[in-house]
């Protein structure tokens, strides 16, 4: 936003010294110009805080990842569909009743927590990661009910 402001505030100092010089049309033009750069300018630059990393797609294919920091783009050309938090992330998955082995109901809870090592391979793989279709509620609990009857 600052840099939109900065940009455009020049341009108007223009529009206006070349108003005094060649007329109202020519300033107009000067204005619009400085309009569309100040646009263009403010768009281009992006910042990935130091845990995002930004995919660039250039004309629908990957291009680059960027971040942590500043980095620029070409606005119209570029395009980033997602930030991959490279943290550690927690999902948690709903309690479920059961019973051991000696009929005592248990509630069995789940919290899966994960982190994206390889940004680029976790967005961008023709395939999915094998195994993942597995890690739903159903498998989760399944383990954690044969580790219960183990320990017994």
């Amino acid at each position: 936003m600052a840099l939109f402001v900065f940009v455009m505030s020049l341009g108007l100092a223009l529009a206006y010294i070349v108003n005094g010089l060649a007329g109202n049309m020519a300033a107009i033009g000067v204005g619009v110009v400085a309009l569309i750069v100040a646009s263009i300018a403010s768009s281009a630059i992006r910042v990935a805080n130091q845990w995002d990393r930004a995919v660039i797609l250039r004309l629908g294919q990957f291009h680059a990842l960027r971040g942590p920091g500043l980095f620029f783009i070409i606005p119209v050309v570029d395009a980033i569909p997602y930030w991959i938090d490279t943290r550690v992330i927690t999902s948690g998955f709903k309690a479920e009743k059961t019973l051991t082995k000696d009929t005592v109901p248990v509630d069995v809870d789940a919290v899966l927590f994960w982190k994206v090592i390889d940004p680029k391979q976790s967005k961008h793989r023709d395939k999915e990661v094998p195994g993942l279709e597995l890690l739903n509620n159903f498998h989760l609990f399944k383990i954690s009910l044969w580790q219960l009857r183990a320990l017994g």
